[in-house]
């Protein structure tokens, strides 16, 4: 590449973009390092802590099974069960009935790829806890990229850095990505459909004839509402505006 082009690539092509990007990433980089180091002190709900141990289960090849014993979860599981077998529920690995099961299988993935040693542990921290809460603050750094965009797009780029400052600053949300819960994971979702909504609503603004980019943004809308009723049962509910939307447009 000659010299112009290469000058040109780095202050007004695509690399430009790529420099101003750097410098968040870093940014939001050292402050989850300072944050981790400061406040980090290991899941204490019940529900990362099923989640994580389903994750190990699955990435150990045992399928999607819990060893938490639940009395309602055995009756029902008794009561699918073949006549006469109700004793061996027991015996072997319990599937599990009460988690959605999208998010421990993205831990269980990442415990595939990443070096998660569980014989380890530190006095301050449990090293696997650690790569679970690194994994939900790169989902939501993705997060208050995603709004900047959303925002900008909505406003304009001022707008945009505030809507990304004030989320990207607010304790409530480092707080839900080092507790090793699925709330980073499903807050990307919503936002990702939102922008969907958003180009959505752009195509019938505009009048644009390319209706089938439309609604192939409309079923993808529609897979991520699914997607996060997968990863939190509730989300399922955002079924109902999102369709109205869609079909109001």
């Amino acid at each position: 590449m000659p010299l112009q082009d290469w000058i040109h690539y780095w202050e007004v092509g695509a690399g430009s973009r790529l420099l101003k990007l750097t410098p968040a990433v870093l940014a939001f980089a050292v402050a989850a390092c300072l944050y981790d180091a400061l406040d980090f002190r290991g899941f204490s709900s019940e529900e990362a802590m099923e989640s994580a141990q389903l994750a190990r289960n699955l990435s150990a090849g045992k399928g999607y099974s819990t060893e938490s014993i639940r009395p309602l979860s055995i009756y029902l599981l008794q009561r699918a069960g073949p006549p006469g077998q109700s004793g061996e529920i027991l015996q072997k690995p319990v599937p599990d009935t009460r988690t959605a099961p999208i998010y421990p299988l993205l831990l269980a993935g990442l415990m595939k790829v990443l070096p998660f040693d569980f014989s380890s542990a530190q006095w301050w921290s449990y090293p696997p806890e650690r790569w679970i809460a690194g994994f939900n603050q790169v989902l939501f750094f993705l997060s208050v990229v995603l709004l900047f965009r959303i925002a900008a797009r909505l406003f304009d780029a001022r707008v945009g850095w505030l809507a990304a400052i004030l989320f990207g600053g607010t304790d409530l949300f480092w707080n839900f990505s080092i507790s090793g819960l699925s709330t980073s994971w499903v807050i990307l979702i919503f936002l990702t459909v939102v922008w969907c909504l958003l180009r959505i609503e752009e195509h019938g603004r505009d009048g644009s004839p390319a209706r089938l980019g439309a609604i192939g943004l409309a079923v993808l809308a529609g897979g991520l509402v699914g997607l996060g009723a997968l990863s939190r049962y509730s989300f399922g509910w955002l079924i109902v505006p999102v369709l109205w939307f869609a079909g109001a447009v």
